[in-house]
């Protein structure tokens, strides 16, 4: 694992992400993760990423009615992608304030099903196994 001589705080990764919002926008869109590409597959990141959750959403099971979180889940178009899918109901965190106002004004699929909130994982106040 890397290590940063520099001591790093939840709010230093929030200001990083909020400082480069608009870039990373250019370059991946409304998603942040990346995808999954093997030879011969379409290039665009939106492919990419529509191939990688393809792969993991069965892995999960996920069934309608259960709750998830998506921890560091940027401007939550995954975690939409995923409760129209499957049902589910999701509750995404992100550190950062430019995504979390992103994320609030995006016109949703699945609205009801899908919150953001913008906070530190590690001071959530999630029951376990909630």
């Amino acid at each position: 694992m890397l290590c940063s001589p520099i001591k790093v705080t939840p709010d230093d990764v929030g200001d990083h992400y909020d400082e480069l919002d608009e870039f990373y926008r250019s370059i991946w869109g409304r998603t942040l993760h990346h995808g999954l590409w093997s030879p011969g597959d379409a290039p665009s990141v939106r492919a990419g990423t529509n191939r990688l959750l393809s792969l993991l959403l069965p892995a999960l099971s996920l069934k309608p009615g259960i709750r998830l979180v998506d921890i560091g889940c940027g401007y939550g178009t995954d975690a939409h992608r995923i409760a129209e899918q499957t049902g589910a109901l999701i509750a995404g965190i992100t550190i950062s304030h430019a995504q979390e106002k992103n994320a609030r004004e995006m016109t949703p699929p699945s609205q009801g099903a899908v919150s953001i909130k913008r906070g530190d994982w590690l001071q959530n106040t999630y029951a376990a196994q909630s």
